[in-house]
């Protein structure tokens, strides 16, 4: 993507979060990149304060899934019905941006569309 966008940048790997939140703070660096859900939470505890901003812009999508053995048939039910529910109360909208920041648009069509009907 950085090619294609002619961006002319240098990608340092970083040991973890923490590090290279502090790179950006101690302005070694002027972006990191993560899995949002994480620098979310790296970017309010200490020692980062509000020293730091993580941008509501997402570069990439990256499906996830829960694994369970083969056979579980049951208990994937159960998961998928209480997630169905989750989505479709009206607590999810404030768990979700806890964790992951505001639903956009596409996120709230996508958990409607994923639940299971009752």
């Amino acid at each position: 993507m950085r090619a294609q966008l002619e961006i002319p940048a240098k990608i340092v790997p970083v040991s973890n979060v923490d590090a290279g939140i502090g790179d950006v703070i101690d302005r070694k660096a002027n972006v990191m990149f993560a899995e949002r859900s994480i620098l979310l939470a790296a970017a309010t505890r200490a020692p980062f304060g509000d020293q730091v901003t993580v941008l509501d812009r997402r570069f990439t999508y990256a499906p996830v899934a829960i694994g369970f053995a083969q056979g579980e048939d049951d208990l994937r039910l159960v998961v998928d019905r209480t997630l169905s529910r989750l989505f479709a109360s009206t607590e999810f909208r404030g768990l979700y941006a806890t964790w992951f920041g505001q639903p956009d648009q596409d996120a709230q069509r996508f958990f409607s569309v994923v639940a299971l009907p009752e």
